[in-house]
């Protein structure tokens, strides 16, 4: 059985699209768990009229949250209620293809895999907007571009097909009060352990005119979130015996964090707190000096700085911090009206 698993807040302009896709499907073995987050609106009465029009439907749940925990709890809330051998996240204001779950579950049987990726679309109710295609390079090099940050990895959670028993197992949970990129915080876990497969087909079609999605707003909260969830998959990988081979992609993801915050002109010093415990920053420390200044021009060194320290990775890293150790000092001085005297 697989078990769909629905987070609602706030959806009643798009969740009897969503539901009336998923209560279609051409597979009847399906469990669907849905988790009132305390939704404001009339999102589950919808729903629940929705449901009325699929009495074949007997396999549904609708739990409520006695008040509002967020996204990931949600997430972790719907997986625990859970009992199919497989989940399948799907975000109320999106909407599936018919045979999704039976197009995923029946490669997840015939190859044995603990996860079934497929395509989806970028799309608005009236138009596909984008086409994207399943990632399809190797595992160790899609986990290596994903923990950094690379574009060109998702790191989604929706419309895919994952084995219940590997997440629970391996206590792949989402942390309460990471909303924001709560998809990272597990998904390179799951990669990571997961043997993999995928299908050729769109099954999953992602809503991109929602205004009041998490993904449409960065404010210090969500990038608090954002910081906290790198954390998660940095303390991940450290209980791992491949640490090592991972540990230079992780730290540029953590860098992305703070270039995120100096580019949405918010206080990046804000989120040293949320660190792994034992990170070493050593080949950015200079980095951080420069974005952590409260002079706009000197930040402007430090985003320089960053984009040179990512081009070459670590190579000439040396070199160049005594470089800019230098540039530093002569900045600072003239910035004080001194002169570069030794």
């Amino acid at each position: 059985m697989v078990s769909i698993l629905v987070p609602v807040y706030g959806v009643e302009k798009y969740i009897e699209k969503c539901a009336v896709s998923l209560f279609e499907q051409t597979c009847n073995d399906i469990e669907y768990v849905f988790v009132d987050d305390c939704s404001p609106d009339n999102s589950i009465g919808i729903l629940e009229e929705v449901r009325k029009r699929y009495p074949e439907r007997d396999k549904v749940k609708i739990i409520r949250h006695d008040r509002n925990r967020g996204l990931a709890a949600a997430r972790k809330t719907a997986l625990m209620a859970s009992v199919g051998d497989y989940v399948i996240h799907v975000d109320s204001d999106d909407w599936v293809s018919p045979d999704m779950v039976a197009t995923l579950a029946e490669q997840a049987m015939k190859t044995g895999a603990d996860l079934v990726d497929g395509n989806y679309y970028h799309a608005t109710d009236s138009r596909v907007v984008k086409e994207f295609r399943h990632f399809e390079g190797r595992t160790e090099i899609n986990i290596k571009l994903l923990v950094s940050s690379s574009e060109l990895v998702d790191n989604r959670i929706w419309g895919r097909l994952m084995r219940r028993s590997l997440i629970v197992d391996n206590a792949i949970f989402h942390q309460e009060g990471v909303d924001y990129a709560e998809d990272f915080s597990v998904v390179p876990q799951v990669l990571y352990l997961a043997k993999r497969a995928a299908v050729d087909a769109y099954v999953y079609y992602y809503r991109v005119d929602n205004a009041n999605s998490y993904t449409h707003s960065i404010s210090d909260k969500n990038l608090v979130s954002l910081m906290k969830a790198h954390t998660m998959v940095y303390d991940f990988f450290r209980s791992t015996a491949d640490f090592n081979s991972y540990k230079t992609d992780l730290a540029f993801g953590i860098e992305n964090v703070f270039k995120t915050a100096v580019l949405n002109k918010r206080e990046p010093s804000s989120l040293i707190d949320y660190l792994p415990a034992d990170y070493d920053c050593s080949p950015f420390s200079i980095y951080h000096k420069l974005i952590f200044s409260r002079d706009a021009s000197v930040r402007s060194m430090g985003m320089i700085y960053y984009k040179v320290v990512k081009t070459l990775r670590y190579r000439p890293l040396l070199l160049l911090n005594k470089v800019v150790a230098l540039g530093t000092r002569w900045w600072n001085r003239k910035g004080a009206g001194g002169t570069d005297k030794k």
